[in-house]
């Protein structure tokens, strides 16, 4: 859990915008496993997950049954905190929303297991909800209270994301914690070539990323954040993401259009 105890001076920032890649067709699950995926999330981490509900969060946390854990041991989010989950695995494919929802499968998760964990992570922030303006007082998602909450929350939840703007001493840090890990891992992998040619006689073709790319470990992956029940601008909410991520300093945001014509267009 991160809180913002201070809020980045938005009218005065001079930060260039980060590159945005739209994925017209694709999910925010099924992005890159090293992608740092926002779950849109209710205010209480899961939202309706265990009762009626089944929308982006309720779906991931079924897809990811180890985020359920979130619920036992997080309290409700403030307008000022976000919480980054890591490690959770995927186990299920699906097809279709909401009442619509079923199981299709199972879901061999491809991911790489750092230091003991997963790499995979995932972003929870709450958007305010202009379906029932009178839980948050807020009716207007256009209005300025609005407009900074929303970015704020988003910056915060962003912040998780390894920064493009990290100093000198920070990159090399990173760039030597990865070569170590790298190492190791070409290691292993070609210990467990070997044996596998040996004792099946497959041969096994192995691809090592390269976790010192700066590009690589600085994605989000995002989306129409609270533009379904909670009734935001899907073109608002964009904007307001970018420039959070752009604020943040991340290298990419990959952004879920689930099909909109208008971001087709926008393409």
């Amino acid at each position: 859990r991160r809180a913002l105890l201070g809020s980045p001076d938005w009218l005065k920032s001079r930060k260039t915008l980060c590159h945005v890649t739209l994925d017209i067709g694709g999910l925010i699950e099924d992005a890159p496993i090293y992608c740092y995926k926002v779950d849109f999330a209710n205010r209480w981490p899961g939202g309706g997950v265990l009762n009626y509900g089944c929308v982006q969060e309720e779906i991931l946390f079924m897809i990811y049954p180890e985020l359920l854990l979130s619920i036992m041991f997080c309290e409700a989010l403030n307008d000022n905190e976000a919480i980054l989950i890591e490690g959770a695995e995927r186990f299920s494919k699906y097809k279709g929303y909401s009442s619509e929802f079923e199981y299709d499968g199972d879901y061999q998760e491809q991911g790489e297991i750092k230091n003991g964990i997963l790499e995979s992570k995932f972003i929870v922030i709450d958007a305010l909800n202009f379906n029932h303006p009178q839980q948050n007082g807020l009716n207007n998602q256009w209005g300025l209270q609005s407009l900074w909450r929303e970015t704020n929350k988003a910056f915060i939840g962003f912040s998780f994301v390894p920064s493009a703007n990290e100093t000198e001493k920070q990159k090399a840090q990173r760039k030597w914690q990865n070569e170590k890990d790298n190492k190791g891992k070409k290691e292993q992998q070609q210990k467990q070539i070997e044996m596998n040619s040996k004792d099946q006689g497959i041969r096994l073709e192995q691809k090592v990323r390269d976790d010192s790319d700066q590009v690589r470990s600085g994605v989000l992956a995002t989306g129409h954040w609270g533009c379904g029940a909670f009734n935001g601008d899907s073109f608002l909410k964009f904007i307001i993401q970018w420039i959070a991520a752009s604020e943040a300093g991340v290298t990419e945001m990959r952004y879920s259009c689930m099909n909109n014509k208008g971001f087709i267009l926008f393409q």
